[in-house]
């Protein structure tokens, strides 16, 4: 999977360029997975938009429940997620209490 730092324009701060780190990814191996949780629909869709120009496959959810749904199903079918983006702050479960959980599932 490649690997990008994400930085600050320097003349627009507001914006966000990823820069190639290096490509960690083998033919062999297939994609990997992203599971992305955020209670904001706009920031769970432009984070999918990012992660399709990337074309890195990713498992969007508005809640941490669903996340934990969603992790249990890729797991089922041998091909769990290697890493959780997750907004902190979400009413039902925060950003740390879903990360635990996902430890505890394995």
């Amino acid at each position: 999977m490649p690997i990008f730092r994400v930085e600050r324009h320097r003349h627009f701060p507001t914006q966000l360029y990823t820069t190639p780190l290096k490509s960690s990814h083998s033919p062999t191996e297939g994609p990997q997975t992203i599971l992305h949780t955020d209670d904001d629909r706009t920031c769970l869709a432009t984070l999918g938009f990012v992660f399709g120009r990337l074309e890195v496959k990713s498992i969007p959810s508005l809640s941490g429940s669903e996340t934990l749904e969603k992790y249990r199903e890729s797991a089922a079918s041998c091909k769990p997620a290697a890493l959780l983006i997750t907004d902190f702050d979400m009413p039902e479960m925060n950003g740390v209490e879903l990360g635990s959980q996902l430890r505890a599932i394995g």
